[in-house]
């Protein structure tokens, strides 16, 4: 805390103690008020009043003090004014300040002494006549009190010397009116201030501008001392000594030896040297004291001895009267004068005198003390500093003058000053302050005006406001607007009155943003018990009050979901189980008003049967302390009970005592209903399991059995406990296992949610068992697998009519097989015997026809056979296609071409329209003109002689359209989609006239299928023709060269074939083929069997042979494989020739080294290419 200049010197004149006035301290407490002023560093203090508005109102009068105790106090408050009896180094210290006080008034040059900011603190020797004070509130700024002509120069002064630390002294200034007057304090004139001492001549002065530190506070004071410029003769702009005119003020005018006598004239031969210098604690750097401390003269006497150095006049019944300890040392430091408690310090006799000071040292703490004072004797500057008594444990204040000139050539003087009490005061002060200053709370105090005297560092980072911002300031600046609260504490505590521990306020920081703080306030008392202030430690409580509002929030929304629950809750009174307070779900499910269940015990409300158990529930309340799932019955207003699971907590106040109990009530009816459910549910999956038709498993994650149902244990032999523990692997045959692991092993990764595997399981009577498994996973609910599910069919009967199955469509298709080329053998021999015929000239028209009958007829009975083979081929699933982008209308083409002569032969004509761009379709050339020929094939047999058959080819969007429509019988409408069916055909009648077996369009349909097509039939009815449409995808790709087809044949443009090797073993079927050979002027050789046939082909080196395949001795495969051993292809062409026509017929026979493969009865078209070497 910092007072008011008027506070201060207020209460030191209080103390009597008015040289420490307007020196802002610390004070603490008001206890410590008047020793804390005692701790002032500085001697040469403030000796002039302020009026309260600032105000100077005169300096005291240099009379000298009284030395009697009873005579009145002076007007200078000295030494002798008020002094506490008892209080010797009080009294010690009054005594040595007034001898300071009468010296700088004295023989000090006019100087102002200032704080840090440049408020006027004293005046000494006459300063005051360089300050003009104006009138209503002066300013005490020095600047604003200095004459015109000093403000610039002093200005730039002050600024480099608080830059620097140095003094600086200021060009010579002159004044032209300066008011000389007479100096109040030293009782001397201007003399010859001046350049000339003209009338009107201008007068010179110039301002020597010194730091003057602060023991306690970190801002320095300083002093301007206004000097003659011809009383001086500057050499540097350093600190220079002043050594003004003898004076006749006698050196000393408050000893007691000279209170009453006319002072004698100085000693020109003995000086003091003022001036003092001191080392900053906080660095090595000094400060330089009192700026031109102005020596004081003795009488010029003869020279004196080493040894006896003449005291001034005085001098010596002062040292007798006074009760500072006073040593005067030669140059030698051999003691010349001491005071007597000086003696009782060093233990000094009178016979010590002349003897070295070094010898009584020993009992002070002061290291360098003999240093110091070697140091004042060669540089002549004052020193002041603490020695420690280390015995007794005093402190004391120790000043080493110099005596004669500033070189201290007569020796020096040590004064000491008692500072025990005051360095007890002092360190309890500082450790006060420290407190202070390290608080974590914000602590400040201010005077009854409410203007803040003190200012913290957790203040400072609390509102953002530095203590330089702050002090002297209103605490409005951090409360713009004031809490009524907070003004009535203040008050209270100015009153005295009592008043809150705390309270919670508002305050503004430096940023304008607002904190919540909580404020405790305490007064501040003087040593006479009136308040001069208040303090207050404020505490950052924003996070509270936040964590307040969050609670208030908390508890807000507590309450409404404790009264918008559609549980039931209600507070307990304990023991009593009373009813405190309920909330609406249990007003409104027990039917009863709020005000007729609070009061009543919760035993009351039970039904009869659950009042015992409710007495239980509360009695573990009590002595628990909590409820968990208590299931009671509660009587509702209507007669029905309520199912409720009752838990609750103890509440207990903040020593623990039972005060009381918040319930919840759950409704437990939908539950109970919910459980009743589940148990029904449970029931009926215990007996599906049980009873299911196939058999179920749980298994662990290894594949042991958890649990089965007893169609399991039927299906392979064992009794449940035989099956429980087992692993299903034990069961399972060796060659399955491989099979279903990847399976178990891609459910358990997640990669696949159930699988499904056939496989065998061993009986306990050792038969094999099918099943089909359809196995599932069960997972918790973080995915984590739990058990396998295994459901078993037992399909062992399947299996076995499906082997029956398989077994009879291997033995068709064997027969088929066999009859086709049983059948194709005679036929190919008709068929080549009609083409012989047909080849002769000079036959009759009538035996031509004949010839042309016999030939149609056999063709179609080779049509039957590919059919009925096509037909077993796509059932199986054995036909395949070989597909590539091919046009529709090379298909039309080749399908016209092949019916061209049946259709000429009944006299009926072929048309065909082809599309304006072409119709690309991916697709197996073979099988789309089978599906054209077929429908061709129909139209011309159910289209009379010389009827019209017509093949359109169009383009419909991304679709070809291939459409068939002829003139024929026609169909009725609800016939058409029949037709498509195995064996159906339009007549099926017992005559049967149109033939056939009914396959043509059943594989027409198959065949668009397996192209990704659509086929359909229509006719306007009987009579009036019909027309079959086939629609297949057109594809985005460009037509390219045909791709060859698989094993294609190797026959590629050769040379013609001259000669021939025929090799088969039917005799009839060989002479027919040779015949036709022959024929067309081809040289043909032929053998009956495999093995004539290879030495036949290996001799002759014919150009093409024809081998059938089921030849005696030697097979036709292994004929070609003997022929390849000897013959390469560029050699020798192979045809096979066989009556097996299906797809791995024509494998084998490229397997074996034949160049292409013709089936039984031979297509004379295309052994003409083959002939032709295409």
């Amino acid at each position: 805390m910092f007072l008011s200049e008027s506070r201060i010197l207020e209460i030191a004149n209080k103390e009597r103690y008015n040289q420490v006035a307007a020196v802002a301290i610390p004070i603490f407490s008001a206890p410590l008020a008047r020793r804390s002023f005692l701790a002032a560093p500085f001697v040469e203090a403030d000796r002039t009043q302020f009026t309260k508005e600032g105000g100077m109102i005169g300096e005291p009068s240099l009379t000298p003090a009284s030395s009697d105790p009873s005579s009145p106090p002076t007007e200078s408050g000295g030494p002798s004014a008020q002094l506490t009896p008892g209080d010797e180094g009080l009294q010690r210290l009054e005594m040595l300040l007034g001898v300071y006080d009468t010296l700088l008034d004295r023989y000090m040059p006019p100087s102002i002494l200032i704080d840090a900011s440049r408020r006027v603190i004293d005046t000494f020797a006459g300063a005051d006549r360089f300050l003009r004070i104006g009138s209503r509130r002066p300013s005490p700024d020095l600047l604003e009190l200095l004459l015109e002509p000093f403000r610039s120069a002093v200005a730039e002064g002050l600024a480099r010397c608080a830059s620097t630390g140095q003094s600086v002294v200021t060009p010579p200034i002159a004044i032209d009116d300066f008011d000389c007057g007479s100096d109040r304090s030293a009782g001397r004139d201007c003399g010859n201030a001046g350049a000339s001492n003209g009338e009107g001549e201008p007068f010179w002065f110039r301002a020597r501008i010194s730091v003057v530190p602060h023991r306690v506070c970190e801002l320095p004071f300083f002093s301007i001392a206004m000097e003659d410029v011809d009383r001086t003769i500057p050499t540097t702009t350093s600190d220079i000594e002043i050594s003004p005119e003898p004076s006749s003020v006698p050196p000393f005018p408050h000893g007691p030896a000279h209170s009453d006598a006319t002072p004698a004239p100085p000693d020109p031969g003995l000086a003091f040297n003022t001036g003092m210098a001191r080392t900053s604690a906080a660095g090595n750097r000094s400060y330089l004291g009192l700026a031109a401390a102005a020596p004081w003269r003795v009488r010029e006497t003869a020279p004196t001895p080493p040894g006896d150095i003449p005291m001034p006049p005085g001098l010596e019944s002062f040292f007798e009267a006074n009760s500072l300890a006073l040593i005067v040392l030669d140059p030698e430091l051999r003691i010349r004068q001491f005071s007597t408690p000086a003696a009782d310090l060093f233990g000094l006799l009178p016979h010590d005198v002349g003897r070295e000071f070094r010898t009584f040292a020993g009992g002070i703490e002061a290291g360098d003390l003999m240093d110091r004072i070697e140091q004042v004797l060669r540089t002549g500057d004052a020193d002041e500093f603490e020695l420690r008594q280390a015995r007794v444990g005093r402190y004391h204040l120790a000043r080493l003058v110099p005596l004669g000139d500033p070189a201290g050539s007569a020796g020096l003087i040590l004064t000491l000053i008692d500072l025990s009490s005051l360095e007890a005061d002092r360190r309890e002060c500082q450790g006060l302050s420290d407190i202070v200053r390290s608080s974590a709370d914000a602590i400040i105090s201010r005077d009854t005006e409410n203007r803040i005297t003190s200012w913290n560092a957790a203040a400072e980072e609390l509102y953002g406001y530095s203590a330089a911002e702050m002090i002297g300031e209103k605490i409005d600046r951090i409360t713009p607007e004031m809490d009524e609260q907070e003004r009535l504490q203040w008050l209270r505590a100015i009153r005295r009155e009592p008043s809150a521990d705390h309270l919670e306020v508002s305050r503004q920081t430096k940023r304008g943003d607002l904190v919540r703080v909580s404020v405790r306030m305490s007064p501040i008392y003087d040593n006479e018990q009136r308040v001069i202030g208040v303090s207050t430690i404020e505490r950052d409580i924003s996070d509270r009050a936040e964590m307040v509002s969050k609670l208030s929030q908390s508890e807000q929304l507590l309450q409404a979901f404790y009264d918008h629950s559609p549980e039931m809750h209600c507070s307990l009174e304990l023991p009593s189980g009373t009813i405190t307070d309920c909330n609406r779900s249990m007003e409104k499910k027990l039917g009863i008003p709020r005000d007729q269940i609070v009061g009543r015990s919760m035993i009351d409300l039970q039904t009869e049967a659950s009042r015992g158990l409710a007495g239980l529930a509360l009695d573990q309340l009590q002595n628990v302390g909590m409820l968990h799932g208590e299931e009671l019955e509660l009587r509702k207003r209507n007669g029905g009970t309520l199912p409720v699971s009752l838990c609750a907590m103890a509440i207990h106040d903040n020593e623990g005592n039972l005060i009381g109990a918040r319930s919840l009530w759950r409704d437990l009816t939908e539950l109970r209903d919910k459980d009743e459910l589940i148990r029904r549910s449970e029931a009926k999956r215990r007996e599906a399991f049980h009873n299911s038709a196939i058999g179920i498993a749980h298994c662990d994650l290894d594949g042991r059995i958890i649990q089965v149902n007893k169609r399991l244990c039927d299906i392979v032999g064992y009794s449940n406990d035989e099956l429980v523990g087992r692993a299903f692997a034990e069961i399972t045959h060796p060659d399955d296992l491989p099979r279903e692991a990847p399976l178990r092993k891609n459910l358990l990764s997640g990669q696949q949610e159930t699988y499904q595997i056939e496989k065998r399981y061993f009986h306990r009577s050792g038969r094999i068992v099918w099943v089909t498994i359809y196995a599932s996973l069960e997972r918790d609910a973080s995915g984590r697998p739990l058990a396998f599910h295994k459901y078993v069919e037992d399909i062992s009967p399947r299996m076995e009519l499906e082997n029956e199955l398989r077994l009879a469509i291997r033995q068709r298709d064997q027969f088929l097989a066999m009859l086709s080329h049983e059948l194709r053998n005679p036929l190919g021999a008709i068929l080549n015997t009609c083409a012989v015929l047909g080849r002769r000239r000079g036959l009759s028209k009538q035996l031509q026809g004949e010839v042309l009958i016999v030939s149609r007829q056999a063709r179609q009975m080779a049509d039957l056979l590919d059919d009925l083979l096509d037909v077993s081929r796509i059932t199986t699933g054995k036909i395949k296609l070989e597909k590539t982008l091919i046009e529709l209308a090379r298909i039309a083409d080749e399908a016209i071409e092949s019916q061209q002569s049946l259709a000429k032969s009944r006299g009926q004509r072929l048309a065909v329209t082809y599309s304006d761009e072409p119709l690309l379709v991916f697709g197996d050339r073979s099988r789309l003109v089978q599906i054209v020929v077929n429908l061709l094939n129909n139209a011309i047999k159910y289209t009379g002689d010389g009827g019209m058959i017509s093949v359109i080819l169009e383009r419909r969007g991304r679709t070809g359209v291939i459409r068939v429509r002829d003139t024929g019988v026609g169909l009725e409408p609800d016939q058409i989609e029949s037709l498509f069916e195995m064996f159906a055909q339009k007549d099926s009648t017992l005559d049967r006239s149109g033939g056939g077996m009914g396959l043509g369009l059943h594989l027409v349909r198959k065949l668009v299928d397996f192209h990704s097509g659509r086929v359909t039939g229509q006719s306007e009815g009987v009579g009036k023709g019909s027309e079959f449409v086939v629609e297949l995808p057109l594809s985005s790709r460009r037509i390219t060269e045909d791709r060859p087809r698989r094993h294609a044949s190797r026959l590629a443009t050769r040379p013609k074939v001259k000669r021939i090797v025929v090799v088969e073993d039917i005799e009839d079927a060989r002479k027919m083929l040779v015949a036709l050979l022959e024929a067309d002027n081809y040289q043909v050789l032929s053998a009956a069997d495999g093995e004539a046939g290879l030495q036949m082909i290996l001799r002759e080196r014919p150009d093409l042979a024809i081998v059938d395949i089921g030849l005696p001795k030697l097979d036709g495969y292994e004929v070609a494989r003997r022929v390849r051993e000897e013959l390469s292809a560029a050699d020798l062409r192979l045809v096979a020739l066989t009556g097996y026509g299906q797809d791995s017929d024509h494998e084998m026979v490229m397997q074996a080294g034949f160049d292409t493969h013709l089936v039984k009865p031979l297509n004379h078209t295309r052994l003409e290419k083959i002939l032709a070497g295409f």
